[in-house]
């Protein structure tokens, strides 16, 4: 590693790794936490002229609009030190040249040319630090014909097809209800620099990591994507229904809904000899995995006539028992609230000086002898400014007081 190691987050993963984020709004930034949980020190940079834009986007805890860390901001901003750099200024472009001198890692997320105005782009920050992985998430990539053109999510969720198989066959395309290709994003960003981060153990040397949300949406097509290429069928939308077999989809029990999927033979004749309906399985309509496709409207009309007279918790514990995979349909609130939630982990409480305990979702990823840790709150706008200048590049409280009176940086107030 360049420089000042760092202060890590325990013993993890990536103790000793320095991250550069650069990055706003959900993709960039979910991909600096997921390097901060692994334990690499990240530093967010963020602009004067307000931050990150994700700090004021959606609600507080209260239901009103809040300027400093909203949800949105929270869900992709732990394990992360902040600092305010002016980007316009030719002090402040020195300075991001300087701490990219010590850095293992950059990520940013700005539209291709905007960085290179300022000289940060990754050939001039490369000359200056060949060991430099750079992380690029932009819309389209930095090639093609649409490389300068920018985009959100749902743009590319409409564009790459993902749309148009979600949602029920007779109804409009649908958005998925989570930001579907920014989190794909998020985890191929972190996916290339953890290759590029081995590969230099090998070469010395760094590399630009390209990542395009609209690719990360085309692979995110998989089987889908796949059906069309190998078929030449274009994929359609089938609601909560499976795409062959069955059954697989929701039913509807006396005190709430279940999904089900027994598109298997035995799982199928499990299923019908817990609903009483053994004689169903047996059926030539609904024998094979084809023909239960075929007919699946009737298949549903007569499992659905036996499944809505048990309990949720019932009928799942007897399909459980027989292996059938089913789940309750949650809330996103009674998710949150499962048993199995609180034994991995998934949500986790951090002591916050300005508010408390504060509670964020946990990282999925689980290691046997380095596991995620978390050590920083989200931060607040500008919070670690003098940390950072006085650990990474070694100045002094002149120098930063030099660097404040020129509009270079700007230090939060304690």
């Amino acid at each position: 590693m360049n420089g000042h190691r760092g202060e890590s987050n325990g013993n993890g993963a990536l103790a000793g790794v320095k991250v550069l984020d650069l990055s706003r709004v959900l993709a960039a930034p979910l991909a600096g936490q997921i390097l901060g949980d692994l334990g690499a020190e990240v530093v967010k940079i963020e602009r004067t002229d307000g931050g990150d834009p994700a700090r004021a986007m959606g609600l507080d805890s209260k239901g009103g609009a809040q300027a400093s860390r909203s949800p949105f901001f929270l869900a992709c901003n732990r394990n992360k030190k902040s600092i305010m750099i002016n980007f316009a200024s030719n002090e402040g472009q020195e300075i991001l040249r300087r701490l990219a001198m010590t850095a293992d890692v950059l990520i940013e997320n700005y539209i291709v040319g905007t960085l290179a105005r300022h000289g940060l782009d990754y050939e001039t920050l490369a000359r200056i630090n060949p060991r430099l992985i750079y992380c690029s998430v932009t819309g389209y990539g930095h090639t093609g014909p649409r490389a300068h053109q920018p985009g959100f999510d749902p743009v590319f969720q409409a564009e790459t097809g993902v749309m148009s198989v979600t949602g029920d066959p007779e109804g409009c395309p649908t958005k998925t209800g989570v930001y579907l290709v920014d989190i794909l994003g998020g985890y191929n960003a972190a996916v290339g620099i953890l290759a590029a981060l081995h590969e230099r153990k090998l070469s010395g040397r760094g590399q630009h990591v390209d990542i395009g949300l609209f690719d990360c949406g085309l692979a995110g097509l998989a089987t889908v994507g796949q059906t069309y290429l190998s078929t030449g069928r274009v994929p359609g939308r089938h609601g909560n229904t499976g795409i062959s077999g069955g059954p697989s989809e929701l039913f509807d029990c006396r005190d709430g809904q279940i999904y089900v999927l027994a598109g298997l033979n035995h799982h199928f004749q499990k299923l019908c000899d817990i609903l009483g309906l053994p004689q169903l399985a047996t059926e030539p309509r609904f024998s094979t995995s084809p023909d239960r496709y075929a007919n699946r409207a009737e298949l549903r009309q007569r499992l659905q006539a036996a499944v809505g007279t048990w309990s949720c918790d019932s009928l799942l514990n007897e399909l459980s028992t027989a292996a059938i995979p089913a789940g309750r349909m949650n809330t996103v609130a009674e998710a949150l609230s499962d048993k199995q939630v609180s034994a991995r982990g998934m949500v986790i409480e951090m002591d916050d000086p300005s508010d408390g305990a504060l509670r964020l979702l946990g990282s999925p990823i689980r290691l046997s002898r380095t596991p995620p840790s978390y050590v920083h709150v989200p931060p607040q706008l500008g919070q670690h400014g003098e940390d950072v200048l006085k650990t990474w590049l070694n100045l002094c409280d002149d120098e930063i007081a030099g660097l404040r009176e020129a509009g270079a940086v700007a230090i939060a107030l304690a």
